[in-house]
């Protein structure tokens, strides 16, 4: 017996507005660019994927999420009973590798497929005036670091809990303004991105929310 897999039609319900979509790609496409997962492009001779390397804290965890429009893969490398993988194991390290090998196969003459603009998305040099980036960790400086490389935000502010790291952040010119207080942070800003561990989100959001623009992504 076959289960015939339910295929997800023109009729679906949308869950996140295109132009959120079409803006949050484009931040992935660049890790495949210019970021932790820049092999990827070279090695498998395609401009059309995008993902996000991940590692736990101590390197328990690594992990690569990529997708291109037509297939969506997770590689995860990790111990049964959590142990550190290594003193400088990440995501792209370990995980990435993997994720290439069988994107390879899976998307042997699978045609390339732009993305198209929707409306309400002007495609620009500078796509924002501010960006909020609440925690500048791992993933946190990696955008910083594309969106001042491709000039995307007029201004970036930062929110970190430690004043070494709000240091640290500054000294590398990863935002322009860094807060210890979330809420400050979101102030006037048109993306808001969440950078911290899952775990934060909940907290973090009823901090925000009350200092959020109206129209703020």
């Amino acid at each position: 017996f076959e289960a015939k897999p339910v295929s997800v039609g023109d009729g679906a319900p949308r869950v996140l507005d295109a132009r959120t979509a079409f803006v949050m790609d484009s931040m992935l496409q660049e890790v495949t660019k210019t970021g932790t997962a820049a092999s990827a492009r070279p090695k498998l001779g395609r401009s059309d994927i995008a993902g996000k390397t991940g590692t736990t804290n101590e390197s328990h965890d690594a992990w690569f999420a990529g997708y291109n429009p037509k297939v969506v893969a997770i590689a995860w490398i990790g111990f049964d009973k959590p142990a550190s993988l290594g003193d400088r194991e990440t995501g792209g390290g370990l995980a990435l590798p993997m994720w290439m090998s069988y994107m390879d196969i899976a998307l042997k003459n699978v045609p390339q497929e732009s993305r198209q603009v929707p409306e309400g998305v002007s495609v620009m040099s500078k796509m924002f005036d501010r960006v909020a980036l609440i925690g500048i960790g791992l993933i946190g400086s990696s955008l910083a670091h594309v969106m001042r490389k491709k000039g995307l935000a007029g201004e970036i502010t930062g929110y970190a809990r430690s004043e070494t790291t709000r240091s640290k952040a500054m000294e590398l010119g990863l935002v322009d303004r860094i807060f210890g207080s979330a809420a400050e942070a979101v102030k006037d800003a048109d993306l808001v991105i969440l950078c911290s561990p899952v775990g934060t989100y909940g907290a973090l959001a009823e901090e925000i929310n009350p200092a959020l623009k109206a129209g703020a992504i």
